[in-house]
């Protein structure tokens, strides 16, 4: 799980660096047992950009329409079908819908990955931060 703290603190060094106009986030959410958001980097980016008052709008896929042309329909370990690519396709879809000129991903799992990708044949510039490390990386580059 990210930390709030955390993202709040690197948003803020971005955002002094490169002006945010709009933070555009994937509807990621962690939640506990009951079903209560208490995290994800999606989440705090969004509390930071409402703390901030920055423009913000949240793009989530939907993993479980299935009738999609694309769909790569799998089954979870609990049973549930969903559509494999449904991340993918929301990435692309930030990318095409918001024109942005930056990233700033949280490292991740394979959903980041797969953003970064998709950002990078867009020709966007990409800051990669690194919760171990606390440094926003500017296309590579310590800030």
């Amino acid at each position: 799980m990210t930390d709030g703290a955390f993202v709040f603190d690197e948003l803020d060094k971005v955002h002094e660096r490169q002006n945010i106009t709009l933070l555009v986030e994937g509807g990621q959410r962690t939640q506990d047992k009951d079903g209560r958001v208490i995290g994800g980097a999606d989440h705090w980016a969004r509390m930071w950009a409402v703390a901030r008052s920055i423009p913000y709008a949240t793009e989530a896929a939907d993993w479980h329409y299935l009738k999609h042309p694309e769909a790569d329909i799998r089954q979870n370990r609990n049973g549930t079908k969903y559509d494999r690519n449904a991340g993918p396709r929301r990435n692309q879809l930030m990318i095409d819908k918001y024109r942005p000129t930056r990233l700033i991903a949280f490292k991740g799992g394979a959903g980041t990955r797969n953003m970064i990708i998709a950002a990078r044949r867009a020709g966007l510039d990409i800051v990669v931060v690194r919760p171990s490390e606390g440094t926003p990386l500017f296309d590579g580059v310590p800030a």
